[in-house]
């Protein structure tokens, strides 16, 4: 009988990445995986304009890239081994652009707070 392990996923990056606040079409800062066992990866959840690589790269999985709908994501990491998978969650919240705006008290006296 052949006994097959389990695959195992574990952060590498800072414990931030996996909760990241980021404009629309900035780069997001890249998560990091370490993986054992594992003989592919898979990614639910990521925003358009973000992937990672489906086949471990010296047992490591990367996620990255730049958002470019904006919305909150939650996202899974998925180490896929022979039997079984580990996974681990994250979320991206991806923000519109700032829209510029106009000043709501066109006449202000030196001095006096203005309201932008």
């Amino acid at each position: 009988m052949t006994v097959k392990p389990n695959p195992k996923i574990t952060l590498t990056s800072a414990a931030g990445t996996t909760t990241q606040k980021i404009c629309i079409n900035s780069s997001i800062e890249d998560i990091t995986y370490k993986v054992l066992n594992a003989t592919a990866a898979s990614y639910v959840g990521l925003p358009d304009g973000v992937s990672g690589n489906s086949t471990p790269v010296g047992n490591m999985l990367r996620i990255f890239g730049r958002p470019t709908t904006p919305g909150t994501y939650n996202f899974l990491a998925i180490a896929n081994g022979e039997c079984h998978a580990d996974t681990l969650k994250g979320i991206i919240i991806v923000s519109a652009q700032p829209t510029g705006g106009t000043l709501s008290s066109p006449e202000i006296c030196i001095g006096d707070p203005a309201v932008l």
